[in-house]
């Protein structure tokens, strides 16, 4: 109906409000697009320290993997995800790319003082084979801009950093008083 012919007829009420949003997908019947087929973010993308939030804070080891670069034998990464327990971004995680070597001698050099600094920080003595025996590890990690430090937590730091681990864990059950 014309739009002239629809006003003069009153028939407001009558109307068909939906609004479809267009979605990009060409097929209506068709299910969108799952996050898989994305492509994966790139890896130097990934882990950078300026996607943490400045500050000096307690963060556990969650997980790891080595990454060797399939196109250039010579480059090779450690991954280590964190568990951010403290600041403001409590129970979120974060990832750290350590490229412990590089085409690049600077970037080598550089992930190996990280992996240096992780190792002193978790009290783990002689070179590392298998970054499994970081996972659930607690040590403190202090940002500014694109730099990341890590060191010890204190005794108390531990303690308390412990507890809100404890807390944030989602297989967490508190005990009935």
């Amino acid at each position: 109906m014309p739009l002239e012919k629809w006003l003069a007829a009153e028939k407001y009420d009558e109307a068909d409000r939906r609004v479809e949003r267009p979605t990009g997908n060409k097929n209506k019947n068709a299910e969108p697009e799952a996050d898989e087929d994305l492509p994966p973010i790139p890896l130097w993308a990934r882990g950078s320290p300026t996607n943490w939030p400045d500050g000096s804070y307690p963060v556990k080891i969650v997980g790891s993997e080595v990454h060797v670069e399939e196109h250039y034998s010579d480059e090779q990464a450690i991954i280590l995800r964190f568990l951010m327990l403290g600041g403001h971004c409590i129970g979120e995680e974060r990832e750290h790319v350590m490229w412990v070597q590089s085409s690049y001698s600077d970037h080598g050099e550089q992930g190996k003082a990280y992996m240096r600094a992780v190792a002193a920080a978790v009290n783990e003595q002689g070179p590392i084979d298998d970054t499994e025996i970081l996972h659930d590890r607690l040590l403190r990690a202090t940002v500014t801009g694109n730099v990341i430090e890590y060191s010890a937590l204190t005794e108390e730091e531990f303690h308390a950093a412990a507890d809100l681990d404890m807390i944030t864990d989602a297989n967490f059950v508190p005990e009935a008083a």
